[in-house]
């Protein structure tokens, strides 16, 4: 079983994962991606997905159907990630956020706000892709 570990009244605790994970139809997962079982609710996969290969998806994260999820990333637990999105190589994605319906995730950034539907994000932190290349522009 999976297992992973908190910190309690200042005590090192160990929690176990036994809800489980959910694989939706013609969903494809990469070699060495590890998925986490589901530690308050089962963990998600949707419905003709693609997984890269090296992806750490942790406990309890729900991914939309038709999302495609480029090597190396990682997805902290508690995510939730609408359908049709997409996620970059080597992304970083903080526990507990939401990635809208369509939402885009640009290589290597680290996400560590919620993502709106349809919204694009790029760097570290990342932020809104035209802000991004504003920026850029000015230096």
């Amino acid at each position: 079983p999976f297992w992973d570990f908190y910190t309690k009244d200042g005590k090192m605790e160990m929690f176990i994962g036994t809800k489980g994970i959910k694989i939706g139809s013609n969903s494809y997962i990469g070699a060495n991606t590890v998925i986490e079982r589901g530690v308050l609710s089962q963990t998600e996969i949707g419905s003709n997905c693609r997984i890269g290969s090296s992806v750490a998806i942790a406990h309890d994260v729900k991914i939309g159907a038709n999302t495609l999820v480029v090597a190396c990333t990682l997805i902290g637990g508690r995510t939730r990630i609408g359908k049709n999105s997409y996620l970059g190589p080597n992304c970083t994605v903080k526990n507990g956020l939401n990635l809208g319906e369509n939402s885009k995730v640009s290589m290597g950034s680290v996400v560590t706000k919620d993502v709106k539907d349809n919204e694009v994000v790029t760097g570290n932190f990342a932020i809104p892709h035209e802000q991004f290349i504003k920026n850029l522009k000015k230096i």
